[in-house]
């Protein structure tokens, strides 16, 4: 009888260590494992400080309203952004990034675009956005060593000079200008039916026949002098507060005060990026915050992680299948040795809940550490072996009920039945003998034991 369960319990063991190891290379709870680690992103952001030396200046919806008047409706003269980043350069803002993509000249305001042009080439740190366009159509695209000045593109012995690229080339800005960096979302997609996945990640390069086009936050965090990791990309740590906004028809209209209000050194050695959170221009993404989160905060995000190196770290991949075939392995050798089944779940249950806040308390330590998938094989072999054990148990017992039921009144069975089958314990009982030839009645001792049925 031992031999069956051990055998039926080593099949069930097996059964999950094999779906481990396939869940391992296909990533079946990999969906599952975004949500609890967004879960706990969230949680954490909330006690992440933001840079205070990177700062958004806010195409919000006020801003709109107001540089109407100013100016004119969306979009404006680019010549409006040129004053803007003029008085930027004027605080000694280390960095000017424009989160709006310039891509077509402004036909009927060509004096605009020049003197847009004017303005931001004697300052030498105003930094523009750029785009991988659909793969597809590189042989339409532009030539990668014609922009590797403009991106400031790496590129080794394979890279292929005659190679192009489909990139969203920003045509109101002058050759010399042209600072770019690539702001291409990089997305996990959740699930089969989710039409956009959420960014956790950013691209620091993305690579494109032996070119490696950098990011717009990796070109600013490279020529500023902070140092970048060696990878494609970083997991990204969120600040639920945010960055500071500064509304942009605020600082404009300063900037063409006689007399400015604002701190004269309000933007001295910081970065400041120029970009929108306004609803109205569809400049907002999936993140673990939000699913409306401004796209300009994503970039700020990514400096901030740059600059302070607070990117997260990613634990191997076969850490999380070792823990788990582990716990199994635990599981069943505790089912296997018989121990009671309420302690091994009791035991369960507390290995598997801290397994959880050892995965948060390593996201404070920016290590993503994913728990998710040796918690849930760990929960199932739990109550797939308790299961058989039941059933294993319960036939047992019927069983014995069965062969007992030929020697013994069927009331006494099914008194037995009725207080949990054959584990009752002997009782002791008063009780009257009667002499079947006399007549004589006998006063059975008060403690006498009745059979102890469990024994059976």
């Amino acid at each position: 009888m031992f031999k069956g369960r051990f055998n039926t319990l080593g099949w069930i063991f097996a059964a999950f260590v094999a779906l481990a190891l396939i869940e391992y290379r296909v990533g079946l709870f990999s969906p599952l494992e975004h949500r609890l680690s967004d879960l706990f992103a969230r949680i954490h952001a909330a006690y992440v400080a933001s840079d205070p030396d990177i700062v958004i200046v806010d195409i919000d919806d006020k801003s709109l309203a107001r540089m109407a008047e100013l100016a004119d409706r969306w979009p404006w003269p680019r010549s409006v952004h040129g004053e803007l980043a003029a008085g930027l350069a004027k605080q000694k803002a280390k960095a000017i990034v424009f989160d709006i993509m310039f891509a077509e000249q402004d036909r009927t305001r060509p004096e605009s675009d020049e003197l847009f042009n004017r303005l931001i080439e004697p300052i030498g740190n105003v930094y523009f956005s750029t785009a991988r366009m659909d793969k597809e159509a590189d042989q339409y695209g532009v030539l990668l060593r014609d922009m590797a000045k403009p991106l400031g593109m790496l590129y080794g012995r394979d890279a292929q000079p005659d190679a192009r690229a489909n990139l969203l080339v920003p045509l109101a800005l002058w050759k010399q200008n042209a600072r770019l960096g690539l702001i291409n979302a990089l997305t996990d997609r959740d699930g089969l039916f989710e039409r956009e996945g959420l960014i956790r990640r950013y691209y620091l390069y993305m690579s494109a026949y032996g070119w490696k086009m950098p990011s717009l936050p990796a070109r600013i965090a490279s020529d500023l002098g902070y140092r970048l990791p060696d990878a494609e990309s970083i997991l990204l740590t969120w600040s639920a507060q945010g960055h500071q906004h500064v509304s942009y028809s605020d600082l404009y209209e300063d900037f063409n005060r006689e007399r400015p209000q604002r701190d004269p050194a309000e933007f001295r050695d910081k970065i400041v990026l120029i970009g929108t959170a306004a609803t109205g221009l569809n400049d907002l993404r999936s993140t673990p915050l939000s699913e409306l989160y401004p796209g300009v905060e994503i970039l700020a995000t990514a400096l901030d992680n740059l600059k302070n190196q607070s990117w997260k770290r990613i634990a191997p991949q076969w850490l999380r299948l070792a823990v788990a075939l582990v716990i199994l392995a635990a599981i069943y050798l505790a089912f296997r040795r018989g121990l009671h089944t309420f302690h091994i779940g009791v035991v369960t249950l507390g290995a598997l809940a801290l397994l959880l806040v050892a995965s948060y308390l390593a996201m404070t330590q920016r290590l993503m550490l994913p728990m998710f998938m040796p918690v849930v094989f760990g929960v199932s072999l739990y109550f797939a072996c308790a299961l058989h054990e039941y059933l294993q148990e319960r036939r047992e017992r019927l069983r014995a009920i069965d062969y007992f039921s030929r020697f013994v009144n069927p009331h006494v069975v099914k008194d037995l039945l009725a207080h949990g089958g054959l584990s009752r314990e002997g009782e002791s009982r008063d009780i009257t003998c009667s002499s079947l030839t006399s007549g004589a009645s006998l006063r059975c001792p008060r403690h006498a034991n009745l059979p102890r049925w469990s024994r059976f």
